[in-house]
């Protein structure tokens, strides 16, 4: 990562093939805020400008909860072999109930409304 606390970008020698990296990741403690700042960058005088800022509440929200959540960890060698042998994804469709209940109250949080419009099914 860069000292900036965002991802590298991949700069091309002028004269020698190009040798780009197969895959640009994104910096996680950066993505939502750098997009949530975006979009409040744009929203003045837009003609969507309720939607941006809209958008930018969103992706704040997500920041907040990104920010709280631990370390990714890499699957380990037996689940990467078992999800192979079925044909199954490594990572699972549905999210952990504490992820939702975190989720949940972030949003409550940033927009209050009924709990019964929050759901994680």
């Amino acid at each position: 990562m860069s000292e900036s606390g965002s991802a590298k970008h991949y700069t091309p020698n002028i004269g020698e093939a190009a040798k780009p990296p197969p895959v640009v990741l994104p910096y996680p403690p950066s993505l939502f805020l750098n997009r949530s700042k975006r979009f409040l960058s744009l929203a003045p005088g837009h003609q969507l400008e309720s939607y941006l800022r809209f958008l930018a509440a969103v992706t704040r929200a997500q920041h907040d909860v990104q920010v709280s959540l631990p370390e990714a960890a890499p699957p380990s060698a037996e689940t990467v072999a078992q999800a192979v042998a079925h044909g199954m994804p490594l990572i699972p469709r549905c999210m952990p109930s504490a992820c939702a209940t975190r989720w949940a109250a972030v949003c409550q949080a940033s927009h209050p409304m009924p709990a019964e419009g929050l759901s994680n099914g």
